[in-house]
């Protein structure tokens, strides 16, 4: 319906608008419609003239949706970008950039370094039920897996990771207990001055 056509398209120019404004170096979305093709051009038409380069990934078996991660130009050069289809329930994916800062900062007196850093984008499924949570931990396993082989192939000095994602979990849930353990830590945490003791505190997804 043209209703409905005009609606969405509105709603989603309200969204770009507000990206744009924030105009952050990176940005990741989830149900990312690949499937309609006005959405994605308008999306990679307005974030590329605001001089973000684009990636897409499409869920497998025709799901309709993805995911999307744009990043500046001016912040960073994009050095590799690869892809992860999970190929189990859910038809998830992932997307992973090797970026380096676009300008280099002095590391010391006797010269400069280019900055690199791997950016994870992902969508977990969602856990309908307890039986789930194995799916989910096995998919973040899957990620980490994924994220050392590359670093192991292109033998990568250490280097931040940022996971990026809906998460579709809690800090109560094993997900996020798992990636803790791992060595990482919560944005949003470190935003709000969170500890993992004030997991009865915090709302749903894990940032």
């Amino acid at each position: 319906m043209v209703i409905e056509r005009a609606f969405w398209v509105a709603r989603n120019q309200r969204i770009l608008d507000r990206l744009l404004y924030e105009s952050s170096a990176i940005i990741c979305l989830q149900e990312f419609w690949v499937g309609n093709e006005e959405f994605v051009n308008m999306y990679l038409d307005r974030l590329g003239d605001a001089g973000y380069t684009t990636f897409k990934l499409a869920r497998t078996n025709n799901r309709g949706d993805g995911l999307l991660t744009a990043v500046r130009r001016d912040c960073f050069s994009v050095l590799n970008y690869r892809e992860l289809h999970f190929n189990d329930f859910g038809d998830r994916v992932a997307q992973l950039l090797h970026v380096q800062l676009a300008s280099p900062f002095s590391q010391n007196q006797r010269g400069n370094v280019q900055q690199e850093m791997l950016i994870v984008n992902t969508h977990l499924l969602f856990p309908h039920d307890s039986s789930l949570s194995i799916v989910r931990l096995y998919q973040v396993y899957k990620i980490l897996q994924f994220v050392e082989s590359y670093q192991n192939e292109n033998e990568l000095n250490p280097m931040p990771i940022v996971l990026c994602g809906d998460w579709n979990g809690s800090k109560r849930g094993h997900v996020y207990k798992f990636l803790r353990s791992q060595g990482f830590e919560s944005t949003y945490d470190t935003a709000h001055q969170y500890t993992d003791a004030d997991a009865h505190k915090v709302g749903v997804f894990w940032i």
